[in-house]
């Protein structure tokens, strides 16, 4: 664990230092990794990274957002059956939080409606009854655009 959790540490640095030196499509890759880790900490971490790509590389990761699907599914899955538990169960939610942001992030990067795969995953998250108000919230603090 030490180990993995200090790779995706060093994922974070340079996304942070180096961003313009990155494949971010050889990034992603790894980084997806992240998503169905056992360990908690590397979950969050994961999506706390998928949320920085997407604010500050968005239009970049397009071609990449339908490779992600199935295991975004797997671990949101895992955290949902884990937040119904007694054990965990807080912290299992404040992962499917960071998901939930780090999803709506990417929903919203310019031409996302080309990668139809992960539209169509993210309109199934948008429907699924633990995770709505969690959206909900990240929708009200969403800066208001004038032009929608």
């Amino acid at each position: 664990l030490p180990l993995r959790k200090a790779a995706f540490t060093c994922l974070d640095s340079l996304l942070d230092s180096t961003p313009h030196k990155i494949d971010l499509f050889e990034f992603i890759k790894f980084l997806r990794n992240g998503l169905i880790d056992e360990s908690p900490d590397i979950q969050m971490l994961t999506y706390q990274i998928f949320y920085k790509v997407g604010t500050f590389h968005g239009a970049a990761i397009v071609g990449v957002l339908d490779t992600l699907p199935t295991d975004l599914m797997k671990g949101i899955k895992q955290k949902m059956n884990e937040a119904k538990g007694n054990k965990d169960s807080e912290r299992a939610k404040d992962i499917l939080r960071a998901a939930c942001k780090a999803l709506y992030t990417l929903r919203n990067v310019p031409n996302v409606n080309k990668a139809r795969k992960f539209v169509t995953f993210y309109s199934r998250v948008e429907k699924t009854k633990i995770l709505i108000p969690m959206l909900t919230e990240l929708k009200n603090q969403a800066p208001k655009t004038g032009g929608r």
